[in-house]
């Protein structure tokens, strides 16, 4: 689904316009963008977890050379799904 279907979806829920559902939909994204930055949890209870690790540095191995090769510390963005939105993923 991308950003058009989504807002489309949110509108027809909504039973509101399609400016509308973009500004929410944005709002969200924003805020979102800003928890990211500020390193704070973003949180859609029973549905997913966005959060900022910290990871560390390491040592890794060149696949071609097989030589070492350092890996610097930095932070990563983490998406956790929840047990409840797993469980709605059809299986094949």
């Amino acid at each position: 689904m991308n950003k058009k279907e989504i807002v489309t979806s949110i509108a027809t829920k909504m039973g509101g316009t399609k400016t509308e559902a973009e500004k929410y939909l944005a709002a969200v994204v924003e805020t979102l963008e800003d928890c990211v930055k500020m390193g704070e949890d973003f949180v859609l209870v029973g549905n997913l977890k966005v959060s900022v690790k910290a990871r560390a540095a390491r040592v890794c191995r060149n696949v071609k050379t097989g030589e070492p090769v350092n890996v610097p510390a930095k932070n990563v963005v983490k998406v956790r799904v929840s047990p409840a939105l797993s469980k709605l993923v059809p299986t094949l």
